[in-house]
């Protein structure tokens, strides 16, 4: 009996050894390899951008309409002479009227008016307003200028009038023009006033001019 036993165990044995040798001679199964996307000729798509875009936080403020300034009274009453039926001389003479008391800015356009409508013959009204204490130095300088363009018998006397004045703005400028045509020196003045030379000037231009 233990003969037979060592016989069953040698079988057994045997064939353990034989099941080991075939599963070991049997070939192993590859894997299968993961698919690689070809690169090459399919063009890559962006990741879609998480990012949110940038908004201002501030709200924009509604569109307010602007309403115009209404006109100051002065204005008009500027606008209410200029388009008024008459002729020029009238406008201007109504201008020249309106001038005193009125702002500094109000005066300056009414002159500007005045002076472009105002004939020779309504010039002394001007004058007045040029020689009136008080009168804003940028409206004297307006009439001032504007004398240089008439005749020498309007712009002279008005030269030699503000020589009386030593404090009016354009003392100094009526000075350089009366020096140029009365051939004085820089500085100097007439032998006797300076009225009497202007007048002596225009007396001798009209001799000079007569036929």
């Amino acid at each position: 009996m233990q003969k037979k036993f060592l016989i069953s165990l040698t079988v057994l044995l045997f064939l353990a050894a034989g099941s080991v040798a075939v599963l070991l001679l049997l070939p192993v199964p590859e894997s299968p390899k993961p698919k690689v996307p070809n690169t090459a000729s399919t063009p890559s798509t962006p990741a879609p951008s998480t990012s949110k875009p940038f908004l201002s936080e501030s709200t924009p403020a509604p569109f307010s309409k602007i309403t115009p300034s209404p006109l100051a009274d002065w204005e008009q009453q500027l606008d209410s002479i200029l388009t008024a039926p008459g002729d020029t001389s009238s406008a201007a003479r109504a201008l020249l009227v309106a001038i005193p008391g009125l702002p500094t800015e109000a005066q300056e356009q009414y002159i500007a008016h005045a002076l472009n409508l105002c004939e020779d013959s309504d010039f002394s009204r001007a004058e007045e307003i040029y020689l009136r204490p008080g009168t804003p130095p940028s409206v004297s300088e307006a009439i001032f200028n504007d004398a240089l363009n008439r005749p020498d018998e309007i712009k002279l006397p008005l030269m030699a009038k503000t020589m009386a004045n030593p404090t009016h703005p354009m003392a100094g400028e009526s000075r350089g023009v009366l020096e140029l045509y009365l051939d004085l020196e820089p500085g100097a003045s007439p032998p006797g006033s300076w009225d009497l030379a202007v007048r002596e000037y225009i007396r001798n231009q009209a001799s000079n001019t007569a036929p």
